[in-house]
């Protein structure tokens, strides 16, 4: 990892899965500083967005397709966030393809291993400033 990265700055992760939440977390402690956590969309919605996130994880939870939403409305508000999705159980190559044409930034399938996960949040972060 690069010192360009701040770790001051927010990283937003919005996810559903109480053992994923806590898993990313846990990854992420060493690495930023700032981490806020969500449960869902409307909570995340509501707070006053800018670019100041470094980047937000979330899933796809093709039920309701809520990643694709958050994607969406996100970018129409004008903001450049990095969106990465992390796969959940139901996701397959065409929930890939369908983040990805959203506007994901990266797509994650499990399971997770910690350092390429912290070596890919750190890339699209910096391709991201």
């Amino acid at each position: 990892m690069d010192d360009e990265f701040d770790p001051d700055k927010p990283i937003h992760i919005l996810l559903r899965d109480s053992e994923l939440l806590h898993e990313i977390t846990r990854f992420l402690r060493n690495y930023a500083a700032n981490i806020k956590t969500f449960r869902h969309i409307n909570k995340f919605m509501e707070m006053p967005l800018s670019d100041a996130p470094s980047c937000l994880i979330t899933t796809l939870d093709s039920s309701d397709e809520h990643g694709v939403s958050l994607i969406k409305r996100v970018q129409s508000k004008g903001l450049s966030i990095p969106v990465i999705v992390v796969a959940t159980e139901d996701d397959n190559v065409y929930s890939a393809v369908k983040a990805m044409q959203a506007g994901a930034a990266d797509f994650i399938n499990r399971p997770i291993i910690e350092r390429d996960f912290i070596d890919r949040l750190d890339e699209v972060v910096k391709k991201s400033t």
